[in-house]
């Protein structure tokens, strides 16, 4: 049921009505002024007598609901109760706000396809909307039965009454992407709402009307202003945090606590440490590593023997890229075996052990594996896989496996060629003394296990790694033996040598994809991977200039004529016409 004074509101236009209008118009500007605060607010103000069944002196918001009420700010049901943990609505926040501020309430149709002059409360959405308090929702609707959550209630009383800019965030489930923060910032720091001991203000979360009428009463009325937003608070019996901590140095980290009983509020949490210099932790509960040892984090209620231990381990700091360039090779070491000594793949995780070495202008990166091996990546083996990895895997697993491999390749290959500019980089990559060649694939693919590229020469480092290049693949199955094209007109495919009786054809303007076609069979089954990702140059084209391609092999024609395309690969190379026509 909606709150029974909306029809009184609308149809009598009594003096004191006009009076709590004024009001309004001054409320809206005292805010931004502080001085005024002192000179319209030096006593509390005196209360009404209005009584309800469900509402004792002792309840939380006794007084605020008390003023309120005598303001005509809200009302209770025709039972004769208040409802304080009812939800509030959209619509009643509205209402609340608009008798407030003196706004006008007579019903009428508003701006929003879901409220007409039917609808409760309609006339001060309407009014809402002019004085930019309220707004709807992308698809014009207001939703007036919806709850307000406690994000939504800040934002309607900072546009309502111009609160004060806040400045600081002390909210740990409060950021600066939300909608709400400024907001939420802003009834902070004018004491409207100042969340929970836990250090949050939970944003999301519904407004009971005992909690609306709080919010209301400190925003118009400054002496009502508190730091307790809870209500009818269940008392604590214990509290738990996690037993130990692991940080590196200059890390930081949110111990999270859980309560008994679950509905439970906590009050009065206090952190300390035991040792400031090893580990400093803050009034939520964030810690951070600042030597290397041990403390111990307390969390505890005040007054009570209520609390909880965490072990805290302080290990060596974390090095970040620019604090290791040039650096010795044991320095190197130490920040790649800290940023890159774990890979999680669908075939398990691996933990690897990083070793850097330097002779001349190389730095050899070694990488040695513990965990389940690379062995099925490329072959299909079944009663292998379930022995290593306790399933069959499916091509699935081995694509996105390869697809993490090449990416902790590149990464380490990018974060040694920025530290070490001007140096040959060149990988080895083991398991217990025995390499795996089959991870390695495609042409200018370096050999990440065996520094070969995928045929066989050139044991010894005479690849090497280079971003620019993109030579470091995992990405095929299979080795490249030939390659050939799909001849959309004639729809037949050519490999090299074959005889191509006449040009692809490419229409003025228009795009077309060249398909690259390729042996053996499996290698045309390859999702997602690029021409240029399987070793495949096609940069040597356009001989005059009739067309452009990219190097994923889309054409397009440029100009009447003819032209040829240049396909390479060390295995097959070979010339593609074509023609641009009308």
């Amino acid at each position: 049921m909606e709150d029974q004074l909306i029809d009184q509101d609308s149809a009598e236009k009594t003096d004191k009505n006009f009076s709590l209008a004024k009001k309004g118009d001054i409320m809206r500007r005292f805010l931004t002024i502080p001085i005024l605060i002192v000179c319209l607010f030096i006593f509390k103000p005196g209360l009404g007598h209005a009584e309800f069944d469900d509402i004792s002196k002792d309840y939380s918001f006794y007084d605020e609901i008390q003023y309120l009420t005598s303001e005509k700010v809200i009302s209770g049901f025709p039972d004769g109760k208040f409802k304080p943990g009812y939800i509030v609505t959209r619509a009643q926040a509205a209402i609340m706000i608009g008798r407030a501020l003196g706004l006008n309430g007579d019903p009428r149709d508003t701006e929003f396809i879901d409220v007409n002059a039917s609808v409760t409360g309609s006339g001060y959405i309407a009014s809402a909307v002019e004085e930019n308090i309220i707004t709807g929702f992308t698809n014009g609707t207001y939703r007036p039965n919806e709850p307000v959550t406690r994000g939504q209630m800040a934002i309607f009383i900072n546009r309502a009454f111009k609160l004060s800019a806040g400045q600081i965030n002390g909210f740990r489930d409060v950021s600066s992407s939300m909608a709400a923060y400024q907001s939420i910032l802003n009834v902070a720091v004018e004491g409207i709402a100042s969340g929970y001991p836990d250090g949050t203000y939970r944003p999301g979360q519904s407004v009971t009307r005992g909690q609306f009428s709080a919010f209301m009463a400190r925003t118009i009325e400054p002496s009502f202003r508190s730091f307790q937003d809870s209500e009818n608070q269940v008392p604590i019996r214990g509290i738990k945090t996690s037993k130990e901590l692991t940080l590196l140095k200059g890390q930081e980290s949110t111990l999270e606590v859980s309560i008994l009983p679950e509905n439970a509020e906590i009050e009065n949490l206090i952190w300390t440490s035991s040792d400031n210099s090893i580990v400093s932790v803050t009034n939520s509960g964030k810690v951070k590593g600042l030597n290397i040892g041990t403390a111990i984090i307390t969390a505890s209620i005040k007054g009570t023997n209520i609390f909880s231990d965490t072990k805290v381990t302080v290990k060596e700091d974390i090095l970040k890229l620019e604090e290791v360039y040039n650096a010795e090779e044991s320095r190197f070491e130490k920040y790649l075996n800290q940023h890159y000594s774990s890979l999680p793949t669908p075939l398990g995780e691996w933990n690897p052990t990083v070793s850097v070495s330097k002779e001349g202008n190389n730095i050899f990166i070694e990488v040695d594996w513990s965990g389940p091996t690379p062995y099925a990546i490329k072959y299909s083996d079944p009663s292998q896989e379930i022995k290593e990895y306790g399933k069959v895997l499916s091509d699935q697993d081995r694509l996105e496996t390869k697809q993490l491999l090449r990416a902790y390749m590149k990464n380490i290959s990018e974060d040694t060629f920025k530290s070490y500019p001007g140096y040959y980089v060149r990988g080895k990559f083991y398991t217990s003394g025995y390499k795996y060649p089959n991870l390695k694939v495609g042409f200018w693919s370096i050999s990440f296990l065996t520094w070969n590229n995928f045929n066989g020469y050139h044991i010894g480092p005479s690849l090497k790694w280079d971003p620019a290049l993109d030579d470091y693949n995992f990405v095929l199955d299979y080795e490249i033996q030939k390659v050939g094209y799909y001849h959309p007109q004639e729809d037949k495919v050519f490999f090299s040598g074959d005889y191509s009786p006449s040009p692809i054809q490419v229409k003025l303007g228009e795009k077309l994809k060249l398909s690259l076609k390729f042996t053996p069979d499996e290698l045309n089954n390859e999702a997602n991977i690029s021409y240029k990702e399987m070793g495949i140059d096609i940069s040597g084209h356009n001989y005059y200039g009739n067309i452009d391609i990219d190097e994923n092999g889309w054409i397009t024609g440029k100009s009447l004529g003819k032209d040829t395309i240049f396909v390479y690969h060390p295995k097959s190379s070979l010339l593609i016409n074509v023609e641009v026509i009308d």
